[in-house]
């Protein structure tokens, strides 16, 4: 009887940690023009698009926290878009997506345009959120061998 009973706690206990939002991210942005008010964010699972993080559009209102970022917590860390509103009255940005870690942006609010910024600093970026890499080898056609698609 012991042994069921270990068994059944396991197993209660690896469905708990399995249902833990262990994975979640922030996506932050400050403005870098204009004087935004009812900033609004929607936000949903791109491999899922029925799915919502912050309700129905144009989601949730979100105001700047005193360093001047505003931010937004992904739950479950699935690949997500977020757009920035002003509560659905006629001005948005772009998506930014697809997002599946930690990213930053300056925002400005004349044009609703962002730009990515550095998290640490604050400042833009020209650089892109990751690199792409690859090594030519001896003896390959360089017309024939290499590809890349995005």
């Amino acid at each position: 009887m012991k042994k069921i009973n270990f068994f059944a706690l396991l197993t209660l206990c690896a469905l708990v940690l399995s249902a833990t939002n262990t994975f979640a991210f922030t996506v932050k942005w400050k403005a870098s023009a204009g004087s935004p008010s009812g900033v609004y964010a929607y936000a949903w699972n791109i491999n899922n698009e029925a799915e919502h993080y912050f309700g129905d559009w144009p989601g949730k209102p979100v105001t700047a926290g005193t360093d001047g970022w505003y931010s937004v917590t992904i739950p479950d860390g699935a690949t997500a878009g977020v757009v920035v509103n002003n509560g659905g009255n006629g001005k948005q940005c772009g998506n930014m997506a697809p997002l599946s870690a930690d990213a930053c942006y300056l925002v400005n609010f004349n044009d609703w345009s962002f730009t990515t910024a550095n998290c640490s600093s604050g400042q833009g970026e020209d650089t892109p959120a990751f690199y792409i890499k690859w090594k030519i080898v001896a003896g390959a056609d360089l017309w024939n061998a290499m590809f890349i698609y995005a």
